[in-house]
């Protein structure tokens, strides 16, 4: 799995980097399976990282800009997810979600 996750970080495509970000974001190894599969391996602020490089290298869009926030909310970085919030509100691109959230 290791030689796996360095091949998609030597290759930096689109893809690979959704990748990644998607491992980090929610796991890739199998914690347990009683009654669900758990998944460890979490780490957020890799993920973060991989999803910066999306929006340097690809532009920013709602589904981004949408995942930032959340990532910035589970890092307890709440100042910067207010301010993507915002700039999704300010933009027409945000969801009922960001509305939400914003106020909560």
């Amino acid at each position: 799995f290791d030689k796996a996750i360095a091949w998609y970080d030597e290759n930096p495509s689109l893809h690979n980097l959704k990748v990644l970000f998607t491992l980090y974001r929610n796991g890739y190894t199998i914690e347990s399976t009683d009654p669900y599969i758990e998944l460890g391996g979490v780490d957020t602020a890799k993920a973060l990282t991989y999803l910066r490089e999306i929006i340097d290298k690809y532009g920013e869009n709602s589904d981004n800009l949408s995942e930032l926030a959340r990532v910035y909310r589970t890092l307890g970085m709440y100042a910067e997810e207010e301010d993507v919030r915002r700039k999704l509100i300010e933009s027409n691109k945000a969801s009922i979600y960001d509305y939400i959230a914003l106020f909560d």
